[in-house]
This record gives C-alpha cells, sequence and structure tokens, in this order.
C-alpha cells in the first residue's frame, strides 16, 4: 500500500503529490472539462433520482375466467362442446404449424440463395 502512505521522509502520500502536481499545472481547457464532467454527473444522478419516483398507472390483469354453463345439460351436449373445443385446437394448431413451416421455407431459400448447405428436417 505504498500508494497512499508517504515514503520515508517525505510528508504527503505520492497520490497527493501527483494530483497536485496535475490540477497544479496551468491547462487551457481544464476548468471547461471540470465543469462538464460535474454537470454530467449531477444530471445523471438527478435524472435517476427522478425516474425511482415515477410509477406507471396500475392496469388490472386481464383474466380469463373459467367459462359457466348450463346447469342441465346432458351428456351429449357436453360431448359435442368437447368435440368442438378439440377442433377449434386442432385448427389453431395446423394453422401454427403451417406458418412455421413456412418460415422455415423462406430461410431454406434464403440460405440456398447465399450458398450456404442446408440440412432439412425429417
Amino acid at each position: 500500500m505504498m500508494f497512499w502512505r508517504p515514503k520515508d521522509g517525505e510528508d504527503r502520500p505520492p497520490v497527493l503529490e501527483d494530483i497536485r502536481n496535475l490540477w497544479g499545472e496551468e491547462q487551457p481547457h481544464r476548468w471547461k472539462f471540470m465543469g462538464i464532467a460535474i454537470f454530467m454527473t449531477v444530471a445523471t444522478m438527478i435524472g435517476f433520482m427522478h425516474d425511482f419516483h415515477f410509477y406507471a398507472p396500475y392496469k388490472p390483469p386481464e383474466i380469463e375466467w373459467v367459462r359457466s354453463f348450463e346447469k342441465g345439460r346432458t351428456l351429449v351436449e357436453v360431448k359435442a362442446d368437447q368435440a368442438r373445443f378439440a377442433e377449434e385446437a386442432r385448427i389453431e394448431l395446423e394453422a401454427e404449424t403451417a406458418e412455421r413451416e413456412a418460415r422455415k421455407a423462406a430461410y431454406r431459400r434464403l440460405a440456398e440463395r447465399m450458398g450456404m448447405d442446408v440440412v432439412k428436417d425429417k
């Protein structure tokens, strides 16, 4: 830790001596740069302090509750609803799969145009 402690026979640590030598020299723009540095530091701190006091307005979550069905449904109606929901899910899955395959095909075409070796999925 010789950096902070004065050497034998010296009254000041080398760090303070270096700082005094640096700022003791007359430099043409040192006060301008010091002012800019202080301004930027203070502006950044004020910006962070202002940001910590800003809260976004509360938006309640969108909750989709379980659907309620009529009380006296028959087993046939329940099975029909299940079949309809299964068909909707299948159609949605097919649409997502088709979109994914179209995106893969577009990337394959791009890779082939750029001369890359394309490995097709099985």
